[in-house]
């Protein structure tokens, strides 16, 4: 992680999802906009560490920074650099967060 040279808060910017990874299939959706309250990103002189540990890039911005993350070897863990849970604001459940929850809860079956 990195400072942001200009804080993202309370800002919308487009998101550009990678077609055909589980973001954007939850989503229903290739790209949209997303809302930010953040002042750290992701600092690119790292991107090639985590893509060779396991990690898949799911979205970039317009630009081609990555947005939002997932560890291939695991069923739930992503992140994302803008904030999904933000659409709870305007009554709407957000994809990721059901497909996230889903997967917590097929988890604590198989294992219970």
């Amino acid at each position: 992680m990195a400072p942001l040279s200009c804080a993202l808060v309370e800002v919308e910017k487009e998101v550009r999802l990678v077609p055909g990874t589980r973001l954007a299939q939850v989503e229903g959706r290739e790209h949209g906009r997303a809302g930010f309250h953040c002042r750290f990103g992701l600092n690119p002189e790292y991107l090639a560490t985590l893509l060779a540990a396991g990690w898949q890039v799911l979205a970039w911005d317009d630009e081609g920074l990555p947005l939002a993350l997932e560890l291939t070897t695991s069923p739930c863990h992503f992140g994302t650099l803008y904030q999904p849970e933000r659409e709870a604001l305007t009554g709407q459940v957000p994809g990721a967060v059901r497909s996230w929850l889903a997967s917590v809860a097929r988890q604590r079956g198989q294992g219970a």
